[in-house]
């Protein structure tokens, strides 16, 4: 009898850790975002982190914590904590934090630590880890400088626009063209290709003047393409001073003149060449009448 009261006490003891072991919270991350789309290294965004209580028994007194080891992604505002009193079983609750990505980063993902200390409902505690990572991106920066078209062109002519693209920025710009956008000249564009952060690309793009400008010049468009290392594009534009002068037809009508006097002189020279051949055919017939009638005369 003792012996089955014993094994009846075993089981039920067995049976209880069973059943308190089965009834334990779990809570754990289900979905995080981001609001901006993106982080920028040296840039701040909106973290917002989803758990959910598995278990069918609500939790307490549950505290968030999100952090990095080597300190790469930091609270932008606050200790990077939330707080929430209770979450029924089964249910979800999101939290929000304000974080900031540091300058120095590389373009990879950075791993986030995201710890949840919480109660259940007799008051014990229980402490569960989830790791998120979070890829970082270096913002681009390319810039438009010493834009520069040649001034006073003659429509016919060809015209040079020159200036260069400088990369201001930590990432390296890829793909880097150029194109004018103009109501005075044919289209010109150039492949300028990638560019490393801290240097510049030339520009230099030549192209036909096809109508003539206003007395004061008329502005042109200078546009820059780049693209990321995921083929984003971004779209630079500067304005840049044409100026396209219609020819000089007095020029034309100079050149006509001295056409026409060089012309009269020549006829003159060779008026003056008939004369003087003529002259001398005369004076040589008169000879030779003379020498024969001389002769006669003997």
């Amino acid at each position: 009898m003792a012996c089955v009261i014993g094994i009846l006490a075993v089981f039920c003891q067995n049976s209880t850790i069973a059943f308190v072991s089965a009834a334990e919270p779990k809570v754990m991350v289900t979905d995080y975002r981001i609001k901006e789309k993106e982080v920028v290294a040296g840039g701040t965004f909106t973290l917002e982190v989803t758990i959910t209580n598995t278990a069918d028994k609500k939790i307490t007194n549950l505290k968030m914590a999100v952090t990095s080891d080597g300190g790469e992604l930091i609270p932008a505002s606050g200790a990077g904590t939330g707080y929430l009193a209770e979450l029924g079983g089964g249910e979800n609750y999101t939290f929000e934090f304000q974080m900031q990505a540091a300058a120095s980063l590389e373009e990879k993902s950075y791993k986030l630590t995201v710890t949840d200390a919480y109660e259940d409902r007799y008051g014990n505690p229980y402490t569960v880890t989830d790791a998120i990572y979070l890829p970082v991106t270096i913002k681009q920066r390319g810039e438009i400088t010493g834009v520069y078209a040649e001034s006073d062109v003659t429509l016919g002519d060809s015209i040079e626009i020159m200036g260069s693209v400088s990369n201001l920025g930590a990432s390296t710009l890829y793909n880097v063209k150029a194109k004018i956008d103009t109501r005075f000249t044919t289209e010109g564009d150039t492949y300028i290709g990638n560019i490393e952060p801290g240097k510049n690309g030339s520009i230099d793009i030549l192209a036909n003047t096809t109508q003539v400008t206003g007395t004061g010049g008329e502005m042109g468009k200078l546009i820059v393409t780049y693209e990321d290392k995921s083929g984003n594009v971004t779209t630079l534009e500067e304005n840049f001073s044409i100026s396209v002068n219609a020819p000089v037809y007095t020029d034309i009508e100079k050149v006509k003149d001295v056409q026409k006097k060089d012309y009269s002189k020549m006829i003159i020279e060779i008026v003056v060449a008939v004369v003087v051949v003529a002259l001398i055919v005369i004076w040589i017939i008169r000879r030779r009448k003379r020498k024969k009638e001389i002769l006669e005369e003997f």
